[in-house]
């Protein structure tokens, strides 16, 4: 018999990120294992079309925006109006702010509830007034915490020796399956975007943030022999802050490798990208504030067949495995990136064998699966 199945979260879509992406996926896939499930989420200050039925959730929307310190107390009313044992089996806070919201409920009311932690939000925990005001209990509190990979359960106990570790369970996220299906007209994509379709595209996708390692990128490129220069294109695709991005320009006018920064591009042509690059290119760099807890837009790329060159930082050795779907380098290694590039473009057997590697790999990471982890299994 399925369960009823309550998601508190203050990142739904029309907002899109890694929480959004996963609080969307997993109701869904929730709803295909038998379950009812109702979306507790801000209205952003806009109209959403939240029509229920037809796999899709019902949602109930508030008038808010992104989590702040001082929208908490309309969440906190919020949840305590609709987090009630009594009409769901499962409550479960998809975010931080939402387990810090029920974790201070639980002060004065019993509410059973499990929290995912998705990485970074570990780090900011010991030095958050907010956290050690109101969400003090944040780990005692919930009877489960999903952790997204095992790096973040490793770095949950570690930085919380409290935690019992029979209460933290990893459930890997999913790939959708949309990732894997045929791309609409690469070729106009290319063409849309002004990318040369005879050069060997190596492609980057996501926020342009320091993290993510484009830096790295353009150093490893500069570094090129001239004849694999020429033969080369680089893609960036997200968008960011001012600073970086000025910086990136920069960059990108100092390199031999053209570049094309595409920001924000729709799903459709993210596959098309997906599909037309030789390799997906985002080493990352470390960050004393941020990790990286899980790593989709690898396994995003992959589920188009194609590898990966990434670092060796946060939870990317569970998404990439090294020499088999792409080649995981030392963080800073901008020789063994520069190598690893080299590698890919000289060599497009290789490349072909790994990105089929890859899309195999990426094939193992369901929704199904990481729902019925969630919801099904204790």
């Amino acid at each position: 018999m399925g369960k009823r199945i309550l998601l508190i979260t203050t990142e739904y879509p029309p907002i899109t990120g890694g929480i959004g992406t996963y609080c969307a996926q997993i109701a869904a896939a929730a709803i295909r294992n038998g379950h009812e499930v109702t979306v507790l989420a801000p209205d952003y200050g806009r109209s959403c079309d939240d029509a229920s039925g037809d796999g899709k959730p019902t949602v109930i929307r508030y008038r808010g925006g992104s989590y702040s310190v001082r929208s908490f107390p309309k969440l906190l009313a919020q949840v305590w109006r609709h987090a009630d044992p009594r009409r769901y089996d499962v409550i479960h806070a998809i975010d931080w702010p939402a387990g810090v919201v029920l974790g201070f409920i639980n002060r004065f009311r019993r509410v059973p509830y499990r929290v995912t932690v998705h990485g970074t939000e570990i780090l900011l925990m010991p030095d958050s007034r907010q956290i050690k005001l109101l969400g003090r209990n944040f780990f005692s509190a919930p009877d489960l915490i999903l952790t997204n990979s095992r790096f973040t359960k490793s770095l949950l106990l570690d930085r919380f020796p409290s935690v019992d570790p029979n209460r933290a369970k990893v459930t890997l996220l999913g790939v959708e399956e949309y990732w894997f299906q045929p791309a609409n007209n690469p070729a106009g994509v290319l063409a849309k975007y002004g990318i040369a379709a005879d050069r060997a595209c190596i492609l980057t996708v996501g926020r342009l943030d320091e993290r993510k390692g484009h830096r790295l990128v353009f150093r490893a490129l500069s570094a090129l022999p001239k004849s694999v220069a020429e033969k080369a294109i680089y893609v960036v695709v997200g968008k960011g802050n001012e600073e970086y991005t000025a910086e990136l320009h920069r960059l990108a006018r100092e390199c031999p490798v053209p570049t094309v920064f595409t920001g924000a591009v729709t799903n459709e042509d993210l596959r098309a990208l997906y599909a037309s690059a030789q390799l997906f290119c985002m080493p990352g760099e470390p960050h004393p504030r941020r990790v990286e807890g899980f790593g989709l837009v690898y396994l995003e790329a992959a589920a188009q067949g194609v590898a990966a060159i990434a670092s060796r930082l946060g939870a990317i050795p569970e998404v990439v495995v090294d020499g088999e779907t792409g080649i995981v380098i030392e963080p800073m290694d901008h020789t063994a990136l520069g190598t690893a590039v080299l590698q890919f473009i000289q060599d497009p057997a290789f490349a072909q064998r790994l990105g089929e590697n890859a899309r195999k790999w990426a094939s193992g990471f369901s929704w199904h699966r990481c729902a019925q982890e969630t919801y099904d299994e204790q």
